[in-house]
């Protein structure tokens, strides 16, 4: 049998160092998911039965990322990228384990304090989202406030990181990953699950659901205790005083509180409204996050400085030690013409992955770690806003 630490360092192998700048540790805890889930569908499937409120199956959710619902946009824009506005009630149980923020949504996992089920949060920014289905569900009342229960809601590319309809890429740089946004089950079909919605004052709609099999009170308790509230600044562990020409923010994943190790990932490109794919709790999978520029930031153990050691290095910038590579060296596997900087600071690495060197070459590199101020990794109090 092998040692907490060997598993371990067979994680960190996959997880840290992926040219896509994905990991494998993710996924572990996804696929744990999924097997849980297998494995009380019998049992669950008879509670829904007994639970579950009645009502009439609603037409399919196909929501596309384009304004196609009759809610009016907010004015000023609803949130930039970079915000957040999901949080929960300190008292309800619920603790956000993990959150991810992509051009017009966000998505959130809720952990409960007791059970083993997590939930899952979308947010639609106002204008954004096909609401028809939920609209037509059942009318309950969640935290006091109004919204509509539906029993087989097709998420569709709801809980998809898509930015093209259906989930279909029809931009031929991008052959190849337009499957990345197609929600389907383990045997291929569609993922319908008992969802709860509702509307905000802003015209953004919250989107809640547990699982396939998840009973109404489960389901109740997890949309009680969502709260919403004004866009405020998501924080990371670093401040980046200078972007490469043309760079904003596209995508942000983190993991700030909970059990888990603290963990983010930064993506930046020239285009706002590239596609990005993102973790999909709702079928477990991971594609990858392809933009111009990611940064990720890792907690360092000794097999991570190990990985780092294989690079050229260390040279210091800005008094750091960091390591960089443009090509397949030791364990790392890097897509052709994409580079990678390591950057040590204190117990923490950041890992900046360039799709492109050409466009961004390793002076630029160079330049954002001698701007940049780096806080705490694993300590979230010290993280601070990635951007000015």
């Amino acid at each position: 049998m092998r040692s907490v630490d060997d598993i371990r360092r067979v994680l960190l192998d996959h997880e840290s160092f992926a040219p896509d700048g994905t990991g494998l540790v993710e996924a572990a805890r996804a696929g744990a998911v999924r097997v849980r889930r297998r494995r009380r569908l019998t049992v669950a499937a008879a509670v829904v039965v007994a639970l579950v409120v009645p009502v009439a199956v609603v037409a399919a959710l196909r929501g596309t990322g384009t304004a196609q619902s009759a809610v009016t946009p907010a004015s000023p824009p609803y949130r930039s990228t970079l915000q957040v506005s999901v949080g929960v009630d300190p008292n309800s149980g619920y603790s956000v384990l993990k959150y991810w923020v992509n051009r017009d949504r966000q998505q959130f996992t809720l952990r409960p304090r007791v059970g083993i089920r997590d939930a899952t949060v979308l947010v639609h920014n106002p204008a954004t989202f096909d609401s028809a289905p939920v609209r037509r569900g059942q009318p309950v009342t969640v935290a006091g406030h109004a919204a509509r229960y539906v029993p087989d809601l097709d998420l569709g590319t709801t809980a998809c990181w898509a930015s093209t309809p259906g989930g279909v890429n029809t931009d031929p740089a991008r052959k190849g990953r337009e499957g990345t946004c197609s929600v389907r089950n383990e045997t291929g079909g569609p993922v319908r699950m008992p969802a709860i919605g509702w509307v905000e004052p802003s015209g953004a709609w919250v989107v809640v659901f547990v699982s396939e099999t998840a009973g109404w009170f489960e389901l109740l308790a997890a949309a009680s205790a969502v709260r919403v509230s004004p866009p405020r600044g998501l924080r990371l562990p670093y401040h980046l005083g200078h972007l490469p020409a043309g760079l904003s923010g596209v995508y942000v994943a983190a993991i700030d509180s909970g059990p888990w190790m603290p963990d983010s990932t930064l993506a930046l490109d020239p285009d706002p409204a590239i596609p990005v794919a993102g973790e999909d709790n709702a079928t477990g999978w991971i594609p990858a996050v392809d933009t111009a520029l990611t940064i990720r930031a890792i907690v360092r153990q000794p097999y991570v400085d190990e990985k780092a050691a294989q690079l050229v290095g260390p040279t210091k910038i800005a008094g750091l030690d960091t390591y960089f590579t443009d090509r397949n060296v030791g364990e790392w596997r890097l897509r052709f013409g994409s580079s990678v900087l390591v950057v040590v600071s204190g117990g923490c690495q950041y890992h900046f992955t360039v799709r492109d060197k050409d466009l961004i070459p390793y002076a630029e590199l160079a330049r954002m770690v001698e701007n940049a101020t780096f806080a705490d990794c694993a300590d979230p109090a010290t993280w601070t806003t990635p951007l000015t």
